[in-house]
């Protein structure tokens, strides 16, 4: 069989595309030599089943444009790669060629063929010579120090600006657009908010409720094809079922976050990693809203801006609290003021907000005054209220576990000297309305 070098497949492909399609290249750094003078592949720094992956996304992207995608990578023995690879054959990406570069000559393969009998519907293959083009590039290089042959080298993902999304129907001023929701948890409340936006909104892709991702697996390689649409003009606000594996994707996650792709993912709030695992997440806010009226607020606030969001979703609303306004913008990295208390403060999330009301009542009966504060911003925390709270009393951390490695992150942003002590179940029982009150008596002494 005879191989064409890569210079000759990209110039074949790159031919015929009508504007405003194009060739988008996406290429393992390894193999950043064997592409021609000139080309540079997207997501540097990205490999294996992941380049499969977020090519996948960009192969959707040009399939509207007339455009093609073409991936050169030499991992392909990962499970990544097999999802990256069911995924666009599933979506039926015939725009979508893989180039895998596991021997020499390499395999040209086109997935997502329709009415193709092979696997992921790809096509036949076509050999393609690697070393030739190798060679000749680092014939015609510049020494060892220049820019070119540092190309060479592992490249680290840069933090870049993407062209920013308006969403016409979100309201001016931050507010929720919406009708107000009669749902009685947020869950059901935010299902309802991103319907009423799709509706309006072509440029909302909400991956739950569309007919070509619902029915798709939800994988690291769908994670990752979502993710690069954020950087194609679409707003991706991700509902995820119950007991979604989040914490499977926090390598997906972080690649995402650090190219700056404003992808919206809402979840379980069951379903949350440890908070010490997403504080090192590069560029995503996450925050849990209490109620219905402020997980409106949260999401229409995330919908607005040009960041990454992890939203968590309790399955009920606070009770006992009074319901967040309903005109009222949510500012990201705030809390709220359930109550108000001069003597501690009880500092919770949405899930340890009902126990601490309970325990505050108790503590009225002791003559305590205790102020609720609930941490709505999980990372970053709410820096200013809990400095202005713990300088102003002594400060407890209702924890749960849900999410886990709350009272340590908060008992780490308070200032030295501090009154801070930390109420949580014992092994075998949860965090219960005693604990809280007990460690508001043993701070009191």
């Amino acid at each position: 069989m005879h191989s064409r070098s890569l210079a000759e497949v990209i110039a074949e492909l790159a031919a015929d595309v009508p504007f405003p399609g194009r060739l988008r290249v996406f290429c393992e750094p390894a193999l950043a030599h064997a592409l021609p003078h000139g080309h540079q592949g997207e997501w540097p720094g990205l490999r294996g089943g992941g380049l499969a992956a977020v090519a996948c996304g960009a192969a959707v992207a040009e399939r509207r444009r007339g455009g093609r995608v073409l991936a050169v990578t030499s991992a392909v023995d990962d499970g990544l790669f097999a999802e990256a690879a069911t995924l666009a054959g599933r979506l039926g990406l015939d725009n979508l060629h893989v180039l895998m570069a596991v021997d020499e000559p390499g395999l040209l393969v086109r997935f997502g063929r329709v009415a193709s009998d092979r696997p992921w519907g790809q096509g036949a293959t076509q050999q393609v010579a690697l070393s030739s083009v190798a060679s000749a590039s680092t014939a015609t290089s510049p020494s060892s120090g220049s820019t070119t042959s540092r190309r060479l080298d592992g490249v680290v993902p840069v933090r870049r600006e993407w062209p920013p999304v308006h969403l016409a129907a979100l309201a001016k001023g931050g507010a929720a657009p919406w009708p107000t929701s009669s749902a009685s948890s947020p869950v059901d409340a935010v299902a309802s908010a991103l319907s009423w936006m799709a509706e309006r909104e072509p440029r909302l892709l909400a991956p739950h409720a569309d007919p070509a991702w619902r029915t798709l697996p939800d994988t690291p390689a769908k994670l990752l094809a979502l993710g690069h649409l954020c950087a194609e003009g679409l707003r991706v606000a991700w509902l995820l079922p119950p007991r979604a594996p989040v914490m499977r994707w926090l390598d997906e996650l972080r690649d995402i976050g650090r190219r700056g792709l404003a992808m919206k993912l809402l979840c379980h709030a069951e379903d949350l990693p440890a908070l010490d695992h997403l504080a090192a997440l590069d560029g995503w806010w996450v925050a849990m809203p209490g109620d219905t009226a402020e997980a409106g607020a949260v999401l229409a606030r995330a919908l607005e801006t040009e960041d990454a969001f992890i939203i968590a979703l309790p399955g009920a609303a606070v009770e006992g609290s009074a319901a967040y306004p309903a005109e009222q913008p949510w500012s990201p990295g705030s809390g709220r003021w359930l109550a108000d208390g001069a003597d501690l403060t009880l500092a919770c999330t949405a899930s340890t907000a009902g126990i601490a009301l309970r325990a505050r009542a108790g503590l009225l009966g002791e003559s305590r005054a205790a102020g609720v504060f609930q941490c709505t911003s999980l990372s970053p925390l709410p820096m200013y209220d809990l400095h202005r709270a713990g300088a102003r009393a002594p400060l407890v951390a209702l924890d749960d576990g849900r999410p886990a490695g709350f009272a340590r992150l908060v008992a780490e942003s308070l200032a030295p000297g501090t009154r801070f002590a930390v109420a949580s179940g014992v092994p075998g029982r949860p965090l219960a309305v005693e604990d809280a009150v007990r460690a508001a008596r043993a701070l009191a002494r």
